[in-house]
């Protein structure tokens, strides 16, 4: 095997196959370090046939290829071996439109070292070389009827993202793990408060963690929301007025889009926080709406067939990412859209909100583990929004000073600082996002492939918010993976 200076390989992993030997993980640096027609014949063993000569020559042709065109910041291949001999080995391919997904393939185990460890070390490896890649999701999928498959990644961490079908008709079930990219200590945060570096949580994160108090959904009838709220759901049915499928892009809890429903033929939902889409499904279950259906899934992973919607709603959800995730969950959602498909936007104006609200600010909100201060810092060149929450103990003296300068007017912006105390700090993390003028909004939407912009400004929720309708171009041509591995 050849010799490699990356952490992850060449260790050997101590797993329960037997008490003498030792399981060796190794990457496969050219053809050289891999006996292609022992790999071959172990491929067609772990397909439950025995191989022949001539199936082994082919398939060793076909691996060869595979081989000589690897490229390690692309796709790798890492090798299970015990005692010199080849156990297993499996394929990690970068997504070809998102740099940041990356999918693990082609996983093959002798089928007497199966329920031993090797697939779990060969995905450790695997995922471990996207990481230092800057991966943050890891994206795998098996067929439905592959039981021993669907045990395993949830063993090793997965999350079942539902069934779907797969452009070769095939039904399938896709996975998907979100992780932390590898990076060096100096690059793992530049944000700090009072000497903390904080974890980086993504958008959603906040949504998951406080479903009632983001939830706006009330009965039946639209005339039972909120006023603004009623203004924001009849806006989004008239944006998408003559559409019969519509996809909700973020949907949350189900507001606005089970208002949708009820005008359309179908409406899917797709949200990556698994309580928001509890409470969806309740919400349509109870307000008896069938033709509305909710989903756990990324929306820069949408996994649906092209041209499978001729409508598609984002309220609020471009506001909550990061400039690079928008622009890619723009052209996943284009992908899914037919020609001619009507595109409704709704977010906030950063404009608006840097001319009316501090650089920075703060808030204290009481929580089940005791207290939670929140800062909030809003840049308008780039313009970007990152709140940083530290969870505080309820009896530690920080409490205390904080709840007793609550922020107010004439409360210095940074009073909470002087009155922090780190050794109360329970827990830290941020969330940063990309916000949006008119002008940015409209460019973005029109780079994804999308015409007939049409943007205005309206207040609603005591602020200024962006409402942006727009037509789907001609297709793209992109792809969602291109990673098969046969």
């Amino acid at each position: 095997m050849a010799a490699t200076d990356e952490p992850w390989v060449g260790f050997r992993w101590r797993e329960p196959m037997d008490q003498s030997t030792e399981l060796e993980i190794d990457l496969v640096r050219s053809a050289e370090d891999i006996d292609l027609p022992a790999a071959a014949e172990l491929t067609i063993l772990a397909w439950g046939r025995l191989p022949t000569a001539g199936e082994i020559e082919r398939r060793a042709r076909r691996l060869q290829a595979e081989v000589t065109n690897l490229d390690g910041t692309r796709q790798a291949i890492f090798l299970a071996s015990k005692a010199g001999r080849l156990v297993g080995f499996g394929k990690v391919v970068r997504d070809s439109t998102d740099p940041s997904h990356w999918w693990l393939v082609g996983l093959v185990v002798h089928p007497d070292r199966r329920r031993q460890g090797v697939g779990r070390a060969l995905s450790r490896a695997r995922i471990a070389h996207a990481q230092a890649r800057g991966a943050t999701i890891i994206l795998s999928e098996t067929h439905t009827d592959n039981e021993a498959s669907i045990r395993y990644h949830a063993a090793i961490g997965f999350r079942n993202d539902g069934e779907f079908t797969a452009a070769d008709g095939d039904r399938k079930v896709a996975f998907s793990l979100a992780v932390e990219p590898l990076v060096s200590g100096a690059e793992r945060s530049e944000v700090h408060i009072c000497g903390l570096h904080p974890r980086k949580v993504p958008g959603w994160a906040y949504f998951d963690a406080q479903v009632t108090a983001c939830d706006c959904v009330r009965g039946a009838a639209i005339e039972t929301l909120a006023p603004d709220d009623q203004q924001v759901a009849r806006w989004f049915i008239d944006a998408l007025a003559g559409c019969r499928r519509v996809i909700d892009i973020g949907c949350g809890s189900g507001f606005p889009g089970l208002y949708v429903a009820r005008h359309v033929e179908r409406l899917v939902g797709v949200d990556a926080s698994p309580n928001t889409v509890r409470k969806a499904r309740s919400h349509a279950a109870r307000l008896r709406i069938p033709n509305a259906r909710f989903e756990v899934g990324y929306a820069e992973v949408l996994r649906f067939p092209g041209d499978a919607f001729d409508g598609a709603m984002l309220c609020g959800l471009l506001e909550s990412v990061d400039r690079e995730s928008a622009g890619r969950l723009l052209l996943k959602a284009h992908r899914v859209l037919r020609p001619g498909a009507r595109l409704a936007v709704l977010d906030q104006d950063w404009s608006d909100v840097m001319r009316t609200k501090p650089a920075r600010s703060w808030r204290i909100e009481p929580c089940d583990q005791g207290l939670r201060l929140d800062v909030v810092e809003r840049s308008a060149c780039p313009p970007v929004e990152r709140i940083t929450s530290c969870l505080l103990r309820g009896d530690g003296p920080s409490s205390r000073r904080l709840a007793q300068i609550q922020p107010a007017k004439g409360v210095s912006d940074n009073a909470w600082a002087g009155a922090l105390d780190t050794g109360d700090v329970l827990d830290a993390w941020y969330e940063e996002a990309a916000q949006f003028d008119a002008s940015i909004m409209a460019t973005v939407i029109a780079s994804a492939g999308f015409r007939d912009v049409r943007i205005e400004s309206k207040p609603i929720w005591g602020q200024q918010i962006l409402l942006l309708t727009a037509t789907a171009d001609h297709p793209i041509d992109q792809k969602d993976k291109g990673h098969q591995w046969r």
